[in-house]
């Protein structure tokens, strides 16, 4: 590879990467031949990076990502043509990604999270299923402490707005849901802070999607909820 710059303070450094890494350990796993072709300065790091890995094949990764103290920005497109999330520790059960992606966010943490999240001509895999994911697309913003996040989607299209824990709302929405739907989603356990939030969900052939994560689920196809959820109170909905 090749390295050229200036500077050793991380504010001051101006440094241009050229070439490939044969093996990177990142948090459990050795990721290999990744090449890098970019500048590194004033904390962003912009220009290209393609991986291919065995279970990580990345290609035409171009962008910046900037660090600010906590704060992480990222400008990224990208053609994920497979991610073999259990090989690289990701996840328990075996689940392959791919997907073409435009991710434009800022943010320390998933409720600061604001920015936007494209995803077309995808696709999520199992030892049994294959799910095709045409677009996803994620815009999420703040006023004062208001934050509305919307999603649209073949399966599933929603916008929610309010105070709540982004980290906390699956646990929330199974209260709520296992509260009005007891025969087919089985009541949240886990303690949870407040949320306030009102809701607008619309729903396609959403179940197959949703056993990914729970097998429990079943139904909910075709549905359309609306209302709001106060935790610790259930809420009220239209169904």
């Amino acid at each position: 590879g090749h390295i050229t710059g200036k500077g050793f303070d991380v504010k001051q450094i101006n440094t241009d990467f050229k070439g490939t890494i044969p093996l990177l350990y990142y948090q459990g796993y050795n990721y290999k031949n990744l090449n890098i072709d970019g500048n590194f300065a004033a904390n962003t790091f912009s220009g290209k990076l393609n991986i291919n890995d065995d279970n990580l094949l990345l290609k035409q990764c171009e962008g910046s990502i900037q660090i600010d103290g906590d704060i992480l920005q990222c400008k990224i497109k990208g053609a994920l043509q497979k991610a073999q999330l259990q090989n690289l520790g990701i996840t328990r059960k075996k689940m392959t990604l791919a997907g073409n992606f435009d991710l434009d966010f800022k943010g320390s943490n998933l409720d600061d999270f604001t920015g936007d999240a494209n995803v077309v001509n995808g696709s999520i895999e199992t030892e049994t299923k294959f799910l095709p994911v045409s677009s996803v697309g994620l815009h999420t913003f703040e006023v004062g402490n208001q934050k509305t996040i919307t999603l649209e989607s073949d399966f599933l299209n929603a916008k929610i707005e309010g105070n709540y824990k982004v980290k906390e709302m699956p646990n929330a929405f199974r209260t709520f849901l296992g509260n009005y739907f007891p025969a087919y989603i089985s009541k949240n356990q886990r303690t949870l802070s407040n949320q306030n939030l009102s809701f607008d969900i619309k729903t396609g052939t959403i179940e197959p999607y949703l056993k990914l994560f729970d097998n429990q689920i079943s139904g909910l196809n075709d549905a359309h909820f609306s209302g709001t959820l106060l935790l610790p109170e259930i809420g009220r909905a239209h169904v």
